[in-house]
């Protein structure tokens, strides 16, 4: 890939004396290494989570993440030594996303809440186009050894972080940890499943009972 010239290259707030133009404000501070590495890494992350959930774990190879980010393949493998650990760490972080718009949107929402808000942010994360790269990786895990192996624990800490999450919550505080465990395997399973079908086909009708059919059920269990 052609080296990217430097955007303070030849500017008039780039310093150089031979530049023939007047200062016109203040240089904008350079980053530093840590801030450059860092901001390569997101971009691979990203263009990891983007390629799964647009064109499938299979075909999101690495001349498929770095065209997307717009690095160097040399540039990815300084920073991750294989394909599988990109994928993994994009899978903790699609894990983290979900977990940290699951609590903004119970933060946003007024107090207490209640099932529905619950429910509500939990259709809306499976929702989400990012939340299709699990999908992708524990239906190909079923038979790839390998990538169980390592993604296992990733979605293993991945329960727990949103288990801790749920378990913070007033409105559950009265069922047993069992309960609010099979709860949110529930939920996640169904709302998981549901956003894969609204791929082939969306039915807004069977939408609206599934909802009131797990309001039911929270009613039953005692969450308002």
């Amino acid at each position: 890939m052609a080296a990217r010239t430097s955007p303070d290259a030849g500017h008039p707030d780039s310093g150089h004396p031979d530049s023939g133009h007047p200062d016109s404000g203040p240089t904008k501070p350079r980053r530093t290494q840590a801030e450059r590495k860092q901001g390569t890494i997101t971009a691979i992350l990203d263009a990891t989570i983007e390629a799964i959930a647009e064109v499938g774990y299979a075909r999101t190879t690495i001349q498929e993440i770095v065209t997307r980010a717009g690095v160097s393949q040399g540039a990815l493998f300084r920073h991750f030594p294989t394909r599988l650990d990109v994928i993994v760490d994009a899978a903790e972080e699609v894990g983290a996303r979900q977990v940290r718009e699951f609590l903004r949107i119970l933060e946003s929402s007024p107090s207490p809440i209640d099932a529905a808000t619950l429910l509500g942010a939990q259709r809306a994360i499976a929702r989400a186009p990012y939340s299709a790269v699990w999908d992708e990786l524990l239906i190909n895990a079923r038979t790839d050894a390998q990538l169980r192996a390592r993604v296992s624990p990733t979605f293993h800490c991945y329960t727990e972080a949103i288990q801790a999450a749920a378990d913070s919550l007033p409105a559950l505080a009265h069922l047993h940890p069992g309960q609010r465990r099979a709860l949110l395997v529930v939920t996640l399973s169904l709302f998981g499943g549901e956003a894969r079908y609204r791929n082939i086909h969306a039915d807004e009708k069977l939408d609206h009972e599934t909802l009131k059919l797990m309001l039911d059920l929270a009613q039953h269990l005692g969450i308002d």
